[in-house]
């Protein structure tokens, strides 16, 4: 038996790979939609027996899990209604029982005329002033627009729905439902070089969403990097914004909205970090209508995040919702994404022996090399190759490192562990703070004039 067959009035929409197919959710309800709801997706030939997934309340799974969220179903009573046989239980799977889906590529066609859409609009971005100063006072620099490709859509447009490769549909009146591209920002979402999701941020919507994601997206959510520690945030922008402060500490996850949950992708990737800030917006708290509690989504999503992570803790911001607030706040967002890890990420890797640190900020015609770098207490290290600018700053009572000693500490500390090697590098940094000029020599601290 397949997810299809537990669930009535599903309409095909596509035949690629096995078919999609979208309905009204039987989990949540119709989405306001009524019969004509597409909020709702089903792949049958994707798992055993076909996967889903509610574009309103984020549920998703396969088959025994629909059985399990619908109807109450135990593992092996969901499992005798498909006639299969109980097996042991995916290793992905945690206590909770979520099972993570895959993010559904969209079909070439789509992606395809998504790339071209993005070019379009990135041109046109790059050449809008007024957008690109709006994108800056929000953190978002020239070079981050240009990384993420970020677009401008200045008007509204419609296009043939199977122009994109997706199946035709139609209004009430019985005409055909084009598919609608919103005027505003574009944030698109790249998977291997291919675009998988178009997200357009409407400036000032009558009506509808503020966000507003093309049918034919994938749900994949925007991945600055893989890394050992991530923040997962739900807008793109802040992501954006979050990598371009602290993209050498973290990755950040953007989820889009508070009840989102990670693909099987990320969710691999999340299970082997090391930590995971959980920064889902502070809204303001508001009653619920059934209840009568009062409730702050953001924290009420957080709670489904330390259950499925062991290495998950909240993060919430300070001075504001989000961080795009927080920074238009003239908020610290580097020291306040710092303060969410733990200690061993509070000090940069020692480079190895003999190798050039990454350069930050152009040398001299000189040649010379010297970049900042800054502790968990909100200290500055800067580290030169130049002598007589060592010896300056120095001199003005700065925490200096030349590259020579940056080789030497390393040598002095390879055989350590990396909790040990943390802090020897801390207490070096004690050290020069509290001998001005002393030189690290054979990993020993002595005084000396630099030579």
């Amino acid at each position: 038996m397949n997810l299809i067959d537990l669930i009535p009035g599903l309409r095909k929409a596509s035949t690629t790979k096995g078919g999609e197919y979208h309905g009204a959710c039987p989990l949540c309800g119709d989405g306001g939609k009524g019969r004509d709801s597409d909020r709702f997706h089903v792949w049958p030939a994707q798992g055993t027996h076909g996967t889903f997934w509610c574009r309103v309340c984020s549920k998703a799974g396969d088959a025994i899990e629909f059985l399990r969220l619908r109807d109450g179903l135990g593992y092996r009573e969901a499992c005798a209604q498909l006639d299969i046989e109980p097996q042991r239980r995916p290793a992905l799977e945690r206590p909770s029982g979520f099972v993570p889906a895959p993010a559904a590529a969209p079909v070439e066609t789509w992606s395809i005329k998504a790339a071209a859409l993005v070019e379009r609009c990135h041109a046109a971005l790059l050449a809008n002033d007024e957008q690109l100063l709006w994108l800056a006072l929000r953190g978002i620099d020239r070079a981050l627009v240009e990384r993420y490709r970020l677009g401008w859509l200045d008007k509204d447009q419609w296009r043939e729905r199977r122009s994109w490769g997706l199946a035709a549909e139609s209004k009430p009146d019985g005409s055909a439902k084009k598919l609608w591209f919103p005027a505003g920002l574009v944030i698109p979402i790249f998977d291997g070089g291919r675009v998988v999701q178009v997200r357009i941020r409407r400036p000032a919507p009558e009506r509808g969403p503020r966000y507003y994601v093309v049918p034919g997206s994938s749900r994949q959510p925007l991945i600055t990097r893989d890394a050992e520690a991530y923040v997962v945030v739900e807008s793109g922008l802040d992501a954006i914004l979050l990598d371009g402060v602290a993209g050498d500490l973290v990755g950040v996850v953007a989820l889009g909205n508070d009840t989102s949950k990670p693909p099987v992708g990320l969710w691999e990737k999340l299970q082997r970090s090391l930590h995971i800030s959980v920064s889902l917006d502070s809204d303001t708290p508001r009653r619920n209508e059934v209840t009568g509690a009062m409730d702050i989504p953001g924290a009420k999503a957080s709670r489904w995040w330390l259950e499925q992570f062991e290495q998950a803790e909240r993060v919430p911001v300070i001075g504001g919702k989000d961080p795009g607030e927080v920074f238009q706040a003239g908020g610290d967002l580097r020291t306040w994404v710092l303060a969410g890890l733990p200690p061993r990420f509070h000090v940069a890797p020692l480079p190895a022996a003999g190798a050039r640190p990454e350069r930050q900020g152009q040398p001299s015609d000189a040649g010379e090399l010297e970049y900042v770098k800054q502790l968990a207490d909100g200290r500055e290290i800067t580290v030169t190759n130049s002598r007589q600018r060592w010896a300056e700053l120095t001199e003005a009572g700065r925490i200096v490192f030349s590259e020579n000693e940056l080789a030497r500490l390393h040598a002095a500390v390879s055989g350590m562990d990396e909790e040990r090697r943390q802090r020897a590098a801390l207490l070096a940094a004690d050290i020069k703070e509290v001998f001005a000029g002393a030189y690290i020599q054979r990993g020993v601290a002595v005084e000396k004039e630099a030579a």
